[in-house]
């Protein structure tokens, strides 16, 4: 139980620093609506990969 306590923890934190980071290179950089909507969607297929992946070890163990 505390091991998977554990794994959320750590994915709930990486998905925060992510969204910081997007929204601090955002205001880095003045980047236009086109450029923020990339890194968006390579932030939300990285979120996506990083939930398939989880699923599929939950369902090994």
């Amino acid at each position: 139980m505390e091991n998977s306590k554990l794994k959320w923890v750590k994915i709930i934190i990486v998905l925060i620093l992510m969204s910081l980071s997007i929204w601090q290179a955002n205001k880095l950089f003045s980047l236009r609506d086109g450029e923020a909507g990339i890194l968006f969607s390579a932030a939300a297929i990285a979120f996506a990969i990083a939930a398939i992946a989880f699923y599929f070890q939950k369902k090994k163990e």
